[in-house]
């Protein structure tokens, strides 16, 4: 702002309001929001560094300054996209008296900066040369946008653009007033109107008109009066509308239906506009500009406290998802993230408490189904949860729906195929899971009921060459473990079998509730020990059996087995 001439306190005004506004907590807290800060960051550097007269006009080394900024801002963000539609106003709203914009005759004021525009627009046609190549014909957007993430997509263009009216109107109103602040605004956290004539569309429409408005008359008014206030303000409503624009949903539907961090550099613009008028004030006087820094201070001051006190809601990811259910009681992804993430939580419990978050997890995943019933992403994390918690009829449930939603996620495949060998479809199990290898490759989490459903249908040999192969892989996978040793004693393999329990029982485990052929260390203990019994070593099955039954009394065949075992007239097949 000082390079373009604005005095001091507005720029330091703009710059409080700037940094103080609490929209921001989503731009500066996590990760994704690194790329508005470098869109935002290289957009200025543009704008600052922008010729805006023929003196500028005249040096290449200007020219290729703006190009640069221009290609690491849309590296960062296609938002960057709005510095094209921002520099031919600079010649009209900061031009110095002698130049043909002052004059009245814009055309020729452009013209004398046709070094920027060469350099500039070469480099677009390369940007988007490239940005094509990578992404085919979604040359401007993300592929495969989901309802969930922006309900807008399902929507024709007379709703979608109510809708993104509707939007526009609440960045305007969040940017004026950022509360209640959450990290998520999918479905149905927000639904925008899907009429025209719908209050809010049509508020956002007069929105966009009157900025456009005031926009115009701010050009005349700098054309006609010479007056500095009237520039900047004009550039930061321009600013502002160029930025917004291409999130607004309303050109095309986006990734999101609305989104915090995307009203980061939007709001640089208002803040711009409202230092400088609230500067302007404070320099005219009179009991007006005695009060003008009050309204400033206050922002401030109220910004702050909002933006430290929303920090804490992005210190981890449970954190996060009660926060958002707490803004968003309606967000069917903020119940759908709470319950996956008391889930994680529990699974590093155990007993009581961990049984209690399990249910609480539970409880908030079946209300995101409630909310978006065909939502893909609650199933799987359903089906997780109901299995953690011992429930394998829901499990099986939950997996199916998954399925039938999804069915070429790799999760909903494997699960599918685990559900097969629940139900004692060894061979729907062998076809599903190939399915699976053959659009994934040797996929662990596809190859491992593959080997499953092999074993179990008796082709033995396919199935330990596959449990080799996963073994290698993941050498501590306690079912994969288990099959193998399955394996190894269905094909003669018996004292290889026995080292391998031995190393199973004495390696830390991490029980997985999936396949059939577990059982838990006690069932371990009982394999060993019926092999130990095949091999007439009586006293160490007696202990492997103690210890089966020490750890699940109820397991009727070892306690058949000892009493065997300690009748010395009884033989033991």
């Amino acid at each position: 702002m000082l390079r373009l001439g604005a005095a001091p306190l507005a720029a330091t005004l703009a710059g409080l309001l700037f940094a103080a506004h609490p929209i921001h907590t989503e731009a500066v807290a996590p990760v994704v929001g690194r790329s508005e800060i470098g869109c935002l960051l290289f957009l200025l550097l543009g704008l600052g560094g922008a010729p805006r007269d023929a003196a500028g006009g005249r040096s290449w080394a200007g020219a290729a300054f703006v190009t640069l900024a221009f290609l690491l801002s849309v590296a960062f963000k296609e938002t960057g996209l709005a510095l094209v539609a921002l520099l031919p106003l600079l010649p009209l709203l900061f031009a110095a008296p002698e130049s043909p914009a002052a004059a009245g005759r814009p055309l020729p004021a452009l013209a004398e900066l046709w070094r920027v525009w060469l350099l500039l627009g070469v480099a677009t046609l390369g940007w988007l040369a490239a940005r094509g190549a990578a992404l085919g014909a979604d040359l401007l957007g993300p592929a495969g946008i989901g309802f969930l993430e922006n309900p807008l997509v399902a929507r024709d263009a007379a709703g979608r653009i109510a809708g993104g009216l509707a939007v526009s109107l609440r960045y305007l109103r969040m940017a004026v007033w950022p509360w209640p602040l959450s990290a998520d605004y999918s479905y149905r956290a927000l639904v925008p109107p899907d009429s025209l004539a719908a209050p809010a569309a049509l508020l956002g429409l007069g929105s966009w008109l009157a900025g456009l408005g005031a926009l115009l008359w701010l050009v005349g008014r700098r054309s006609r009066r010479r007056s500095p206030e009237a520039a900047f303000l004009g550039l930061g409503i321009a600013l502002y509308a160029a930025t917004l624009l291409p999130v607004s949903n309303l050109l095309r539907p986006i990734g999101t239906i609305f989104g915090e961090r995307l009203l980061f550099a939007p709001s640089a613009g208002l803040c711009l506009a409202a230092g400088v008028a609230l500067a302007a004030a404070r320099r005219r006087g009179g009991p007006v500009g005695r009060l003008a820094l009050a309204p400033a201070v206050g922002a401030v001051l109220a910004g702050s406290a909002v933006f430290l006190a929303r920090l804490p809601a992005w210190q981890g990811e449970l954190a996060l998802g009660r926060s958002i259910v707490a803004a968003q009681p309606e967000s069917a992804k903020g119940h759908e993230k709470l319950g996956s993430e008391l889930a994680r939580v529990a699974r590093t419990l155990a007993g009581e408490e961990r049984a209690r978050l399990l249910a609480a997890a539970e409880a908030e995943i079946r209300t995101a189904i409630g909310i978006l019933p065909d939502y893909a992403g609650a199933w799987a994390n359903l089906s997780l949860v109901v299995l953690d918690r011992g429930d394998h009829e829901a499990w099986a449930v939950a997996a199916d729906r998954h399925h039938s939603l999804a069915p070429r996620d790799l999760m909903a495949i494997s699960q599918k195929a685990m559900v097969e060998l629940y139900c004692g479809r060894p061979d729907e199990a062998l076809r599903i899971s190939e399915e699976g290898l053959a659009r994934f490759g040797a996929a662990p989490a596809v190859a491992r009921p593959r080997a499953e459903a092999l074993f179990r249908l008796g082709r033995l040999e396919e199935a330990i060459a596959s449990l080799r192969r996963l073994r290698g892989v993941y050498p501590d996978d306690v079912e994969v473990w288990r099959l193998w040793i399955d394996a190894l004693v269905a094909t003669g393999r018996v004292a290889e079998a026995r080292l391998e329990l031995d190393r199973l029982l004495a390696a830390p485990r991490r029980e997985s509730p999936y396949s059939r052929t577990g059982g838990g260390a006690a069932a371990d203990h009982l394999r060993r020990a019926r092999l130990a019994l095949e091999s007439g070593e009586v006293d160490s099955a007696r202990r492997d059996l103690r210890r089966a039954l020490q750890l699940d009394p109820g397991l009727a065949e070892a306690r058949r087995l000892l009493g065997d075992a300690e009748d010395p007239g009884t033989s033991v097949e």
